[in-house]
């Protein structure tokens, strides 16, 4: 076997070992695509710049930085991955349109080594400036990890939902004790009339004399009887 060909199987023995040991973040792309992110109402354009070169100066040195054109450039990091490597490195270029009304992103990573790179995006450097705008920009960025579902606890499994549970009746306090219904309340008119009514009866059983014991002529009193003429004349004469 020749030497060229030797070279040429150790080469491609190295790519394909990069590529396998390559970080989870980095996805390879031949054009890595910009991420756009809206300024918030009432942002002005130097405090998101002064946000901007600010976040970007704590990860990298600068290498083209143009603040009236609103475009920003750093150089190849080397030590993304936490340790230094020669086989992957990532930047990032960020520029504002004319309107200054929005920033766009773009994560640009490299796998491999001189002579053999192969292009791609680093998705966490991207989650890293989107969310370190987050104070200077509104909506819902492409970039920003979901929150992960909680952990099932073994052995268990979802219930079933059955349409008996949805439409389940809603529970009552005390289902022993059926609600009591209040009594309607009778109207005044009726409570007065049956007043008057007792009233009255009472009033004329007073006002009637009692009856005589049966075979005893009634005693009345005479001078309460009318008198008639003729017994009133012969009182005169005497």
């Amino acid at each position: 076997m020749n030497t060229s060909k030797c070279r040429t199987i150790m080469v491609a023995l190295g790519i394909l070992l990069l590529v396998g040991c390559n970080p989870d973040s980095f996805k390879e792309t031949k054009s890595p695509e910009w991420t756009t992110v809206r300024l918030a109402p009432g942002t002005s354009y130097d405090k998101a710049w002064a946000t901007l070169s600010d976040l970007l100066s704590k990860e990298f040195d600068f290498e083209l930085i143009s603040r009236e054109d609103g475009y920003l450039r750093t150089d190849w990091r080397y030590t993304w991955t936490g340790k230094e490597t020669g086989n992957y490195r990532v930047r990032t270029l960020v520029k504002f349109p004319p309107e200054r009304d929005r920033v766009e992103i773009k994560a640009e990573a490299q796998l491999g080594g001189e002579g053999n790179w192969v292009n791609g995006t680093d998705t966490r450097l991207l989650e890293l400036v989107v969310n370190g705008l987050a104070p200077v920009t509104v909506g819902k960025a492409l970039a920003v990890p979901v929150a992960p579902e909680p952990a099932k606890v073994p052995g268990t499994a979802d219930a079933p939902k059955t349409e008996a549970a949805k439409t389940a009746a809603p529970k009552t306090l005390d289902a022993a004790k059926p609600a009591e219904t209040a009594k309607p309340a009778e109207p005044a008119q009726s409570i007065t009339t049956s007043r008057q009514e007792e009233t009255a009866k009472l009033l004329e059983s007073a006002e009637k004399p009692a009856e005589p014991p049966a075979g005893k002529p009634a005693v009345t009193d005479p001078s309460k009887t009318p008198a008639t003429p003729g017994t009133e004349a012969s009182h005169d004469g005497k």
